[in-house]
């Protein structure tokens, strides 16, 4: 385990890693790519960026958010069996697990896996874009990406077909309009 945030004079908290599997990615790799049918491209993408990684001990995803200078804020654990979800206790939710693109569009959605299944489905200039998994269903993470990019005038609600998505669009929507933020 490694503290994180240690050293650095805006930081807040401080919070463990998750050690990272330092022999490879199978079961990460695996379980993404045959269970949940992510292009290996998408996943050796993140996980080149530091953003996607296995942990040592039980062999989840571990989706990292960094902060504007890289720092990892957020660490989000999802099992490779089963259905454990875990975010680490001291995460700040506004740097959940994103991509920054340089066009005006911010696609969000709930979960890591479900930004990765849209990107394999979308896979045209896609790096163009920027993205952002909530992780919960707090927007504090939508409204830190528009916060930090200007250009992101266009938000795309990507949200699950259910209560809680629906509960949580009408939140957003709120929330993105106050920003001027142009809802798609």
């Amino acid at each position: 385990m490694a503290l994180l945030g240690a050293g650095k004079g805006n930081c807040v908290g401080f919070f463990v890693a998750v050690q990272k599997n330092l022999l490879d990615m199978e079961c990460v790799f695996a379980y993404l790519m045959q269970k949940r049918f992510i292009a290996r491209d998408v996943i050796a993408h993140f996980s080149h960026n530091k953003t996607l990684y296995e942990d040592a001990e039980y062999h989840n995803c571990v989706f990292v958010g960094l902060d504007e200078e890289g720092v990892p804020k957020h660490v989000h654990r999802r099992g490779t069996q089963g259905a454990y979800k875990h975010t680490e206790v001291g995460s700040k939710s506004e740097y959940s697990f994103h991509h920054n693109g340089e066009s005006e569009k911010l696609y969000v959605f709930e979960a890591p896996i479900n930004m990765l299944a849209f990107i394999t489905l979308h896979p045209e200039n896609w790096q163009q874009h920027s993205y952002v998994a909530l992780c919960s269903v707090s927007e504090r993470a939508i409204l830190h990406r528009l916060k930090v990019n200007p250009k992101l005038r266009k938000v795309v609600l990507c949200l699950d077909h259910d209560h809680a998505g629906h509960a949580a669009y009408y939140r957003r929507s709120f929330a993105c309009f106050l920003l001027g933020a142009q809802l798609k």
